[in-house]
Parts: C-alpha cells; structure tokens; sequence
C-alpha cells in the first residue's frame, strides 16, 4: 500500500515525539486546594474568576507546548478510598491522606527537568492559598506503546 505525504509525515512527527531520547520528562502537577476556593468554582459570583485564571494557566502551558493532560477534580467530595483490611477490600467515603487542603485537580506537563517543572508549578493559581505537588512520571516499561 502506498502511503500519502501526510501519512509519512504524520508518522515521522509521532516518532519524534514518542522518542525515547527526546530531552523530555513528564511530569504531574497536583493542585491541593483550600475548601474557599473549590467552593468558588460554583459560587455564581466567583466562578468566573475562578475558572478564567485556570484557563489561563492552562494556556500559557499549551502555547509553551509542554501540556499533555489534566482535569479538575470534585476536591473530596465524592472520594472513595480502597484498602485491604484481613484480605478483603474495604470502602471508605474519605479520602486516604487528609489535610487542609484537598486535591483539586492535575495537569501533567512534559519539561526537561524537574527544575522547569517546578518553575512551572510556581505559576499555578493554586499555590497562592494551596500547594502544588509536583511528581515525575516513572515510566512502566509494561506498559509501553510500542
């Protein structure tokens, strides 16, 4: 079968990207927010506020070309932890680790270093009343794509 230009190109673009020598470590971003500000996600007066300064956040990752995922997430609400407890599974509507501050959400982003990770998470909204996580991607040779 004869492959088009596009076809090439395309496949060429996602080899360099998927390189495993690109200069390149993924890491994720875990925002840990106050209850104040997941609350202001719904809060009809300052959800705008709230919702733009992510946008923006998550833009200026994008136009950097380092994004490569993410989401808000309900904060605790909703949570369901998991454990083993005498060889059964045991459910409970808590989170595992509690704090002040609860995990509201994630980006995963692809930057050269932990450093550049770390400048990075510096400039998320969340860290002026919450903290910023910041973890590198071990890679999981299993789990490979190719």
């Amino acid at each position: 079968m004869k492959k088009s230009k596009l076809h090439l190109v395309v496949t060429a673009a996602l080899a360099l990207v998927c390189s495993p020598t690109l200069k390149a470590d993924s890491f994720t971003l875990l925002i840990y927010e106050s209850k104040a500000d997941l609350a202001a996600r719904t809060d009809p007066q300052k959800a705008t506020a709230y919702w733009a300064t992510y946008g923006g956040y998550a833009k200026q990752l994008a136009d950097a070309a380092i994004l490569r995922g993410g989401t808000a997430l309900p904060g605790n609400a909703e949570t369901k932890t998991v454990t083993i407890t005498q060889d059964q599974a045991q459910e409970t509507d808590k989170p595992f680790a509690t704090s002040d501050l609860e995990l509201g959400g994630y980006f995963i982003i692809e930057v050269p270093d932990q450093a550049a990770a770390v400048a990075w998470a510096k400039k998320a909204p969340g860290l002026a009343t919450g903290a910023i996580e910041v973890k590198r991607h071990f890679p999981n040779p299993s789990m490979s794509s190719k």
